[in-house]
């Protein structure tokens, strides 16, 4: 499990989606908020080959206190979907220790 701190937005959260990404038409990471919110960022590919897309948090896509869910969500030019696992990331309270 990974931690991050509220208020943190200098951060590039990185997922391994399924397969060869080379031929993507729409990559996400999806997230589930610590309030049960569920949504979604729209995500780059960095490598096509291992799978591997990221996003870089905006200032406001803050980081609240809680257990996030995130997870690799892909659409392909041939209309079918991958989606990766599901990745859990705890964010506590600047200041906070481990």
């Amino acid at each position: 499990m990974s931690l991050f701190y509220n208020g943190q937005n200098s951060v590039k959260i990185r997922l391994t989606a399924l397969g060869n990404l080379s031929d993507v038409q729409t990559a996400l990471i999806k997230y589930k908020k610590p309030d049960g919110t569920i949504g979604s960022w729209p995500a780059s590919v960095e490598d096509a080959v291992t799978g591997i897309i990221f996003y870089d948090l905006l200032p406001a896509d803050e980081l609240t206190t809680g257990d996030w869910v995130f997870w690799a969500h892909t659409t392909y030019t041939d209309t079918r979907v991958g989606i990766g696992d599901a990745v859990k990331i705890t964010v506590k309270p600047e200041g906070c220790t481990r």
